[in-house]
């Protein structure tokens, strides 16, 4: 069977992208208007709206979805749209083109897919079935193929390099969807692990969680690197805030409580950046920090809206806060597991 679902886990993703896609549709006119002019285009809304609005339903797709071949099919839509408009109305960055960005992200996308489809396709082999909710088994290679397809896309470390080219190559209100698109690959993990025997969870958690926090300093540790370039800034914050969402998924039910609270700061948090970087792109074409001293003096509403969203992403009085209450809620609560389990073992 091939349907959608709806319940409180789904519907709190599937309203984050929701309104954070309404916003940035309305964003991206005075955005885009100054896009076709600056590339000598006529102006093309009727095809940016278009992908634009493919790219953002695939990810609500991609939430309903109660079926591995939905989700697939979500995944591969999700990808083409955003290629497209990097390709078309993107920027040169890096002394890269847009177009060798574009194709760098579409491989990087369709391994991490073929990775997934695999799993898939081993996960209806062995049940008969694609639906989630019928699935009653799902073997180790099953798993891994399908984690590591999705740690592609998260992006997890390693694999995370091709976020910053993606990021700062994007137009910019296409870049805010994309930050909510690749959290949703640890949406996706969680699914599969609710309905699963937790066998690869529970069995790697540790080396689960060692990666994602090693990999998250590694990663930020890259903002040395490129500081100055604000959307290469914010991508390694994406890559970075994207080790929170892997490791709730190893740490339970508190776990993914934490992970979506999570989801949705970064989310919000992550679009009043890009907006903001899209508002200086506007009026000065500029992407250099260095050179946007003063902003709260000559555009007060940019500054403050930078202040609250780099609240939201470092978890200072917003929703982020409680979250990382509840990742260690849930980091406590296996400790306690384990020293019980270990005890009576003893």
């Amino acid at each position: 069977m091939i349907y959608l679902i709806s319940d409180g886990l789904s519907n709190a993703f599937g309203l984050a992208i929701a309104l954070v896609g309404v916003a940035l549709e309305i964003a991206s006119y005075p955005y885009m208007k100054h896009r076709f002019h600056v590339l000598e285009l006529p102006e093309q809304f009727d095809v940016y709206y278009l992908l634009f609005t493919l790219c953002a339903a695939s990810m609500e797709l991609l939430i309903y979805s109660y079926n591995l071949l939905l989700i697939y099919i979500a995944l591969e839509v999700s990808l083409i749209t955003p290629v497209i408009l990097i390709y078309y109305y993107g920027y040169d960055t890096q002394g890269k083109s847009r177009r060798w960005i574009a194709l760098l992200y579409f491989v990087y996308g369709m391994l991490a897919s073929t990775l997934f489809l695999i799993g898939a396709v081993l996960v209806a082999l062995e049940n008969n079935t694609m639906d989630l909710a019928a699935i009653k088994n799902i073997s180790l290679i099953a798993w891994a193929l399908m984690f590591i397809g999705l740690l592609i896309k998260l992006p997890s470390f390693g694999p995370h390099v091709w976020i910053p080219w993606v990021h700062g190559s994007h137009p910019t209100p296409v870049a805010a969807l994309i930050s909510g698109l690749v959290g949703l690959m640890a949406y996706v993990l969680a699914r599969i692990y609710i309905i699963s025997p937790p066998y690869f969870i529970n069995e790697f958690r540790l080396p689960i969680l060692i990666y994602a926090i090693v990999g998250g300093i590694i990663i930020s540790l890259g903002v040395i690197r490129h500081q100055y370039h604000y959307k290469w800034l914010l991508a390694y914050s994406t890559a970075a805030n994207s080790t929170y969402l892997l490791i709730g998924l190893a740490l339970g039910s508190y776990g993914i409580l934490g992970l979506t609270m999570h989801y949705i700061s970064h989310l919000f948090g992550k679009t009043v950046l890009f907006m903001t970087a899209a508002s200086i792109i506007v009026y000065y074409e500029e992407f250099d920090i260095r050179k946007m001293g003063g902003l709260q003096t000559y555009i007060p509403s940019v500054g403050a809206a930078a202040v609250l969203g780099w609240m939201a992403l470092s978890g200072v009085l917003t929703l982020s806060m409680l979250a990382e209450f509840y990742l260690f809620l849930g980091l406590v609560n296996v400790i306690l597991h384990h020293t019980h389990y270990g005890y009576l073992l003893a």
